[in-house]
């Protein structure tokens, strides 16, 4: 449990100083849009790139566990999609808002999982968060930006389009490059590598501070409601489906309680660059990832606590 808080403490506190930095002035409008572009364009990419490259999955037993992510991912999104009428006409939710809410209920922050899993598990925990980032991330960021560009603020979509954006987003193209070099074992040579590590080192850092300068008083119809269902949905509802699909599937043991812990963690912290760069409500995703960082602190180590104690009574 210490380790989990000690985890996303530091979350909340760089979440705190980009909210601090923009709210003092210290850094203008320009500047938080330059920081937006660079983050968006270069250093998640590169810490896609240097994620899957580099990661071992030869120990993993990898196609339950993919299958299970697979559905996860198409149940929920299919799940969203066919209460978006309901949401909109019952909540008051715009269509830029039901984009952040679908963001914050179906995507992870892979990085939150990486070092809360690492602090538990070492080696062979990262391993198989590595082996769920090559898996869902692309996947995850192909299906948000569907719905970016169909209900976003960017404009009308047609499928020309759509593909246009999905072919050329900085997140997918990244996703596959390092797919690519880790399934044909190039790697990255040295100087690459050291570069990719360089870049992606800024990756989380920054974005967080993004999110903490884009926080603003939310006073849209539905949005109290919007902050509790992506809390519900992504913290609660996610890892308890979760953990039904993997044991259906077989999969028990560490496995199980690494995949399950990084379900009932926040969503990415990319998340915020994506909506603002596509048309999607900023503030209001800005407003949940904040609110599942603070309310994690008190669910993560609950759901930590009954892994162990399910685990320990199997």
């Amino acid at each position: 449990m210490l380790a989990t808080l000690n985890a996303i403490s530091p979350i909340v506190l760089v979440i705190a100083l980009g909210f601090a930095l923009y709210r003092t002035g210290a850094m203008g409008e320009d500047v938080w849009s330059a920081v937006e572009t660079l983050c968006f364009y270069v250093l998640f990419p590169a810490l896609f790139v240097r994620t899957l490259a580099l990661a071992e999955f030869a120990d993993v037993a990898l196609w339950p566990l993919a299958a299970s992510l697979v559905i996860m991912i198409c149940a929920s999104s299919l799940l969203l999609l066919a209460l978006r009428p309901l949401l909109t006409r019952s909540f008051g939710f715009s269509d830029a808002a039901f984009t952040s809410v679908f963001q914050g209920s179906t995507r992870w922050h892979a990085f939150i999982g990486l070092a809360v899993v690492g602090a538990l598990f070492g080696d062979a925990g990262i391993a198989i968060v590595a082996f769920m980032i090559a898996v869902t991330v692309p996947l995850l960021n192909a299906v948000n930006v569907v719905v970016l560009v169909t209900w976003g603020d960017s404009g009308a979509a047609t499928a020309s389009g759509m593909l246009r954006q999905m072919a050329t987003n900085p997140f997918i193209v990244g996703c596959l490059l390092g797919g690519l070099l880790n399934a044909t074992s190039i790697g990255l040579p040295g100087p690459l590598e050291s570069a990719t590590d360089f870049l992606a080192g800024g990756a989380l850092g920054l974005g967080l501070l993004t999110v903490g300068a884009g926080l603003r008083p939310i006073e849209a119809a539905g949005a109290n409601s919007a902050l509790a269902l992506g809390v519900a949905l992504r913290l609660l509802a996610a890892p308890a489906a979760m953990f039904a699909l993997l044991t259906a599937f077989g999969v028990d043991g560490m496995a199980r309680i690494v995949v399950v812990i990084c379900m009932a963690i926040p969503a990415a912290s990319s998340s915020y660059v994506l909506s603002r760069r596509m048309g999607g409500d900023a503030p209001l995703m800005a407003g949940i990832l904040t609110a599942q960082t603070l309310a994690a602190a008190l669910t993560l180590p609950m759901v930590i606590y009954v892994l162990q104690q399910v685990q320990g009574g199997g």
